[in-house]
């Protein structure tokens, strides 16, 4: 039965395997494209997100489905947040901050546990921004201005298997639907009253993608977990209005308006992560995860306004690395977490490697930032555990709710 399951497993992963890469038209909507792989539950993020090596509640579904097996009960868990994310521009004029706030229901998952598995069903919001930014390249450019709406929610199936006393498998399945509108504006430099061009993408794609992950327990309390999250891609349909005569820029004119339509394949970057976890005697549980996310994936065959390969701008990949406690204790009969860490966040925007001499030093977007993080927890009742958290950097602020029911 354990050869059946492990097989089936292998056979899934071999279903859903990378596809093709095709081109991606850059323009200033990347500036909005800010996927955070960090993961649900505001347990987890408390703990400056470091959870793979521990793994051990139902939000474990995204975050490393092999996790699933320690549960005992059947689980409900859903999260709420709530932040405010800032881009930070450096362009030919200097520094600009552009903020974008929300609140969303951001994870709920159902996990049951049937001997040695445990199959999950979860919603999860991979990404939803909205940003407004603008960026020149010299004082007095009239510049250009982007507005991006990015939204996209997966729905995932999955499965935790014991297929030995010290180690456990997972697998997701992951189905994503993305919304992506844009909107990008380029104003004459000669005559600042008109357009030179207007990009527009407003579309919705679907992809699957899988997650896979294994947790072992290595000797006593220590855990070693890793998981691989293979990066989802959508197309859509990308169309430039430009024109060589300095009028209005009139869509419905077709004898000044220049249409092109190009397709435009969104990147979502892959990422692996390995963590580790161990309790102490006294109730103390510190932990540690290390993720190394393939931003430069989101500019994978990227082609320039004139169709050209984009050999001007990129994207480094780069490590986050989280780590993070949870001291237990009983306020009379009821326990309470404590819980602290911390969240290293690398600068992984887009710049330019270009030779134009006006454009040398500008950064389009980003910073490092260190990210410190606290919560609290307790079960309210034998079934309910509540948790909030909160996280605090200097381009991201994001508060946390999150609730798990115990069903038996």
């Amino acid at each position: 039965m354990k050869k059946v399951c492990v097989l089936a497993l292998l056979t899934l992963g071999a279903m859903f395997l990378p596809r093709t890469a095709h081109a991606l038209v850059i323009g200033s909507d990347v500036l909005g494209f800010d996927f955070r792989f960090n993961n649900p539950g505001a347990r987890a993020n408390a703990m400056g997100g470091a959870f793979i090596g521990l793994a051990d509640d139902a939000s474990a579904a995204y975050t490393n489905p092999a996790g699933l097996t320690i549960l005992t009960k059947p689980e409900l868990s859903v999260e709420y947040k709530y932040g405010t994310t800032t881009t930070r521009i450096k362009d030919g004029i200097g520094s600009h901050d552009y903020d974008s706030s929300g609140g969303y229901l951001s994870f709920v998952s159902y996990a049951n546990p049937r001997g040695k598995a445990t199959i999950t069903l979860f919603k999860h919001k991979m990404i939803h921004s909205t940003s407004v930014t603008s960026w020149k390249e010299y004082p007095g450019d009239t510049g250009i201005d982007s507005t991006v709406d990015l939204d996209a929610d997966t729905y995932g199936l999955g499965l935790g298997l014991k297929v030995a006393e010290p180690l456990s498998l997972g697998l997701t399945i992951n189905f994503t639907q993305m919304d992506y509108r844009t909107i990008t504006t380029r104003m004459s430099n000669s005559d600042p009253g008109y357009i030179d061009y207007t990009d527009r993408i407003h579309g919705s794609d679907k992809n699957e993608h899988i997650i896979v992950s294994m947790l072992w327990n290595v000797f006593d309390e220590l855990n070693l977990g890793a998981s691989y999250h293979q990066g989802a891609e959508f197309t859509f349909e990308r169309i430039r209005y430009s024109q060589d005569t300095a009028v209005p820029l009139d869509p419905t004119n077709d004898n000044l308006i220049i249409k092109k339509t190009y397709e435009h394949v969104l990147h979502v970057p892959e990422f692996y992560g390995i963590g580790l976890s161990y309790p102490l005697p006294f109730g103390l549980t510190l932990a540690a995860d290390a993720n190394h996310v393939r931003y430069s994936q989101i500019l994978d065959n990227a082609l320039n306004e004139y169709g050209q390969p984009e050999t001007d701008f990129a994207i480094k990949d780069s490590w986050e690395y989280h780590a993070g406690m949870e001291y237990v204790f009983n306020l009379g009969s009821i326990p309470v977490a404590l819980r602290g860490g911390y969240f290293y966040r690398p600068k992984h925007t887009v710049e330019y490697i270009g030779t134009k001499a006006s454009m040398t030093g500008i950064d389009l977007g980003g910073a490092n930032d260190n990210i410190y993080t606290c919560g609290i927890g307790t079960v309210l009742s034998e079934n309910l555990q509540v948790d909030i958290a909160g996280s605090f950097g200097e381009l991201i602020t994001e508060g946390y709710l999150s609730l798990v029911y115990r069903l038996q």
